[in-house]
């Protein structure tokens, strides 16, 4: 013992002995961490191709500037060509590439599948690791693995994963176009922010819940907003944000926190800017409701009955104890209060604080799949290149947040009630979802559950926003005393897409 406070003076008494005792420190690393990669010998490594790149930059924004109207509309219908051969070239060089049960968690979540198929039937909780997640991605799977026989497995277990992915794109361009029908080349930026996100992409390529989780969210969000800028509220529309609700709680439980938000946004239109009656507005969210517990709601109710409990996470399976092995098993306000060691070294950083592990796994796969150990992480993506994107990506996170903070500003500001209360929705949206994936790190204080992806399904919302934060700058920089610094901000972004594309194809 010691004095009142503790401190290393304490000594500490257990099974394995007895010694000093530590202070206790959420932030200290890993020693995996040690292991990786510095970013500063990275940059001094490859400094010659960023300046290379970041020039050629420069030489495409001024051959832009001087293009003819004509060739410049040309180039931009390439954009779907180009971002489609991208995510071809993904799936067929990496994705496909990958062991059937790569990704996070990926045995449990092929141990699912297997289950599904050798069974016939829906696992319980307590039948596995991952078996107390809703079954609609593993139903879908276990689909298209039948569907495509005898060693097509991977590419049925990809095509699950990869082609939610993809079509964040769309979600992002309708967003966009929703919100901003005037604006064509923000929908067209909003789309390739989706299109070439680092999370949306390594995702995509892992065996996982998730993207199709994140994909039916978007799109319930997507038709959400439709509804919120229209007229009434018309059963055709709730019709389909409800059953889109259902597909994404089915394929994950947190979707159920989509839920309210969505109610409390379509009742306030209701009241607010369509004067409808309350008898009449609570009829037809009464109905939204139905459609998403009568596709759903089966599957609460039978946990309900087996478990006594509607909702099961794996750390809550009556009558299993699972013991987290994760370190640190607590947190302190320190490791929500810093910051940086992640632009030092960015790979399984998530030990050191709660936003560098949010960025080091939104710019980058930087819990490498869920791998404990650098030495063990697959060769497919080129790690040199994904340490330099989360340098590069230090500017687009400032854009992202002005993006994001335009947006809030119109909400307060604008004339059309509907499109400031969409737009309420649109920012309320990632916020609440943020605020969830922190609250997880609270409640199960494990560096593995501070992951960007929890967030998937906001890609559109923050893809709007990033393409917002994006023009703004660079219109505000064509409009002023320097309009020249258009070139250099064309040609970071040029690099930042180049090196994310050679993370995982280069």
């Amino acid at each position: 013992g010691g004095d009142s406070d503790s401190d290393s003076d304490w000594s500490v008494d257990g099974e394995g002995g007895s010694g000093l005792a530590v202070v206790a420190d959420d932030t200290r690393p890993d020693p995996q961490v040690f292991a990786t990669p510095r970013l500063g010998e990275r940059l001094a490594a490859h400094s010659t191709m960023l300046l290379g790149v970041f020039a050629l930059g420069c030489l495409v924004s001024l051959g832009l500037r001087s293009a003819p109207a004509a060739l410049r509309a040309r180039l931009a219908l390439g954009l779907w060509p180009a971002l489609a051969g991208f995510w071809v070239a993904l799936f067929v060089r990496r994705a496909l590439a990958l062991p059937a049960y790569m990704g996070f968690d990926g045995p449990q979540h092929l141990e699912y599948v297997r289950f599904v198929i050798e069974q016939g039937a829906l696992p319980l909780a307590s039948d596995g690791g991952m078996m107390y997640h809703p079954p609609l991605f593993y139903v879908l799977s276990a689909g298209l693995v039948q569907l495509f026989g005898s060693g097509g497995d991977v590419a049925a277990l990809r095509i699950a994963s990869t082609l939610p992915g993809l079509a964040q794109i769309a979600i992002a361009f309708g967003l966009a176009r929703r919100l901003f029908p005037d604006d064509r080349a923000l929908a067209r930026v909003a789309a390739v922010c989706a299109g070439l996100l680092p999370m949306n992409l390594y995702m995509s390529c892992y065996l996982s819940n998730e993207p199709l989780h994140a994909a039916l969210a978007g799109l319930a969000i997507w038709a959400t907003v439709g509804l919120l800028l229209r007229d009434g509220l018309p059963w055709p529309g709730l019709v389909a944000v409800g059953a889109l609700l259902a597909g994404a709680i089915l394929s994950k439980a947190t979707s159920l926190l989509l839920l309210p938000l969505v109610l409390g946004f379509l009742a306030w239109k209701s009241d607010f800017a369509d004067r409808s009656p309350a008898p009449r507005s609570a009829l037809a969210l009464a109905g939204l409701v139905a459609v998403v517990g009568g596709l759903a709601g089966w599957y609460f109710v039978r946990n309900q009955l087996v478990f006594g409990q509607a909702v099961v996470g794996n750390w809550n399976v009556p009558g299993i104890e699972r013991v987290w092995w994760q370190y640190p098993g607590f947190h302190t306000a320190s490791y929500y209060l810093r910051f940086g060691d992640v632009l030092a070294r960015p790979f399984l950083v998530g030990f050191s604080s709660f936003f560098d592990g949010i960025y080091s796994t939104f710019w980058g796969d930087g819990l490498i799949g869920g791998i404990a150990a650098w030495r063990d992480r697959h060769p497919l993506w080129n790690y040199d290149a994904m340490s330099l994107v989360y340098v590069l990506a230090v500017p687009a996170t400032a854009i992202g947040i002005y993006g994001f903070a335009s947006l809030v500003r119109e909400a307060l500001s604008g004339d059309d009630v509907r499109r400031r209360i969409a737009l309420t929705f649109i920012a309320a949206v990632p916020f609440a979802t943020g605020f969830v994936v922190l609250y997880l790190t609270l409640v199960h204080p494990a560096f593995g559950m501070t992951k960007a992806f929890y967030a998937l399904s906001v890609t559109g919302c923050l893809a709007v926003s990033a393409a917002r934060g994006a023009l703004l700058l660079r219109r505000r920089l064509a409009a002023s005393r320097w309009p020249g610094l258009v070139v250099p901000l064309d040609a970071w972004a040029v690099t930042l897409i180049a090196f994310i594309g050679a993370s995982f194809l280069g």
